[in-house]
């Protein structure tokens, strides 16, 4: 049977401290990826710092079409969202209570974004075949970020979820097994990129 979820004062800035951490990451991912958007707006070819090769380049990343929506590059919508949960994380940290719905918002809003930025890791090594290292550091941001929101709100039973997923969840939660799935996705994506690319990527 399912106990009822608590969250202690040093969880609440655990988690707290998480979201920040990855907010502040994205943030910087951000800066550099609009920074480069502008570049290649003021001259197509240009060669971008971390074009390093033909796999290891922004550039051929930030040229394709993927990394623009409805003709704005993504990196600008991040510039707009990473402010946002860098100032939750800074609140919760201070103990502000936020409302329940606000935090549900924002852990839908921040899965939302790993999903589409799950679809770009796609592009990028699927179809472009070459992969962007502020792309990579956008990425693992954002599994810091829902990792945060997903575990504060079942330990404070305000999931999105309901019914046996919600159970299902606070389970994963209640046991800690929730860090060990997201790391395993992040050990995943890097092996496979080392086992496509290998030694290609230096």
């Amino acid at each position: 049977m399912l106990r009822k979820t608590e969250i202690t004062d040093k969880q609440r800035r655990t988690i707290y401290s998480i979201l920040l951490a990855g907010s502040l990451l994205g943030t910087l991912a951000s800066l550099v990826l609009s920074h480069e958007a502008i570049v290649l707006a003021r001259e197509a070819n240009a060669v971008l710092s971390c074009d390093l090769n033909s796999v290891v380049s922004c550039g051929a990343v930030a040229r394709h079409a993927s990394a623009y929506i409805f003709g704005i590059p993504n990196s600008f919508i991040g510039m707009l969202a990473m402010p946002v949960f860098v100032t939750i994380a800074v609140a919760g940290i201070s103990g502000t209570i936020f409302p329940r719905w606000f935090l549900k918002a924002a852990q839908l809003g921040a899965i939302f974004s790993l999903l589409c930025l799950g679809w770009m890791f796609y592009m990028s090594y699927v179809v472009i075949g070459a992969l962007c290292p502020w792309c990579l550091v956008m990425d693992v941001a954002f599994l810091l970020i829902v990792y945060a929101l997903i575990r504060y709100n079942a330990l404070t039973d305000n999931l999105c979820t309901k019914g046996r997923v919600e159970v299902f969840i606070k389970n994963i939660v209640q046991k800690n097994y929730d860090a060990f799935i997201f790391l395993s996705i992040a050990v995943l994506a890097i092996s496979a990129i080392i086992l496509k690319y290998g030694s290609q990527l230096f």
